[in-house]
């Protein structure tokens, strides 16, 4: 049975791959989610489902790495709504930045 719950910060990480049609093709983001305060700590996007693509995230979630613009424009949905204004259910209806502000120890 999977548990995906945590008591803390950075006890549990979990990755998705995710898919967004463009006139050029496929774009493939891969983020890396901190299950306690479910925020996106590293993201990724290529054009393939490969194993890197994922490694890239994690890599990210581990330390800083360069943008390009879209990787910029990812960047600004996830501070600008996902981390801090989309609700979780798991959450009590909170977003991760608000959820972790009042949660804090």
């Amino acid at each position: 049975m999977r548990d995906f719950t945590a008591s803390g910060p950075d006890q549990l990480w979990v990755a998705d791959i995710t898919y967004v049609p463009t006139w050029a093709g496929w774009l493939y983001p891969a983020v890396v989610l901190d299950v306690w305060i479910r925020r996106v700590v590293g993201w990724a996007m290529a054009t393939h489902m490969r194993t890197e693509l994922v490694e890239a995230a994690l890599a990210m979630a581990l330390s800083l790495r360069t943008a390009s613009e879209a990787r910029r424009e990812v960047f600004g949905f996830i501070e600008g709504f996902y981390n801090t204004r989309r609700l979780h259910s798991a959450l009590g209806y909170e977003s991760p930045a608000s959820y972790e502000r009042n949660h804090a120890a």
